[in-house]
């Protein structure tokens, strides 16, 4: 007598419902993003002002330089980024259709682009507060980008997103886990 090799293949459906259900929650939950951009736009907005009034750090992590002594006493501080807040306030996140815009509102904080890009060649005057004179700047300003997505936040980004499409809130009352 000839072996064979033979295949039973049973179906329960009840798990087959119940596993169709759980892939219309997915499918419902992955087409519908409006929570999960809210909440992601939220958080890089508050890293982002976090950068600015904190940690002065780039999205990688690195040290802002230090402001150039002319800028020191113009200021009267050595705080990068920092005379009015306003910097801080016109950073804004915005959803447009499936993306995330994060951004720094410029009828705000019109010099925001100088800050994040820096300025090779810097124009005009400001009088001196030592000397009562008016001096022009020789040197380029560096950049201090306070705008960006660090390896950090993509790994938070990402988890947010699992928990949207698992059915978790990533957002409690403003604050996140």
């Amino acid at each position: 007598m000839a072996k064979s090799a033979a295949l039973k293949v049973e179906f329960d459906l009840k798990g087959l419902q119940s596993m169709n259900r759980q892939l219309d929650k997915l499918i419902a939950r992955a087409t519908h993003l409006e929570t999960f951009l809210d909440d992601a736009s939220a958080y890089m907005v508050n890293v982002t002002r976090n950068r600015i009034l904190r940690t002065k750090k780039d999205p990688d992590g690195r040290p802002w330089l230090p402001l150039a002594q002319l800028t020191v006493d113009i200021k009267g501080h050595g705080r990068q980024l920092f005379q009015t807040g306003k910097l801080a306030a016109s950073i804004t996140g915005e959803r447009l259709g499936d993306e995330v815009v994060i951004y720094a509102d410029e009828s705000i904080a019109p010099y925001a682009p100088y800050m994040q890009f820096g300025v090779s060649r810097p124009r005009g005057s400001v009088k001196s507060p030592t000397s009562s004179r008016w001096v022009s700047p020789k040197r380029p300003i560096p950049p201090r980008p306070f705008i960006g997505l660090s390896a950090t936040n993509i790994r938070t980004i990402t988890e947010m997103l699992r928990k949207h499409l698992n059915g978790i809130r990533t957002r409690k009352e403003g604050a996140f886990e």
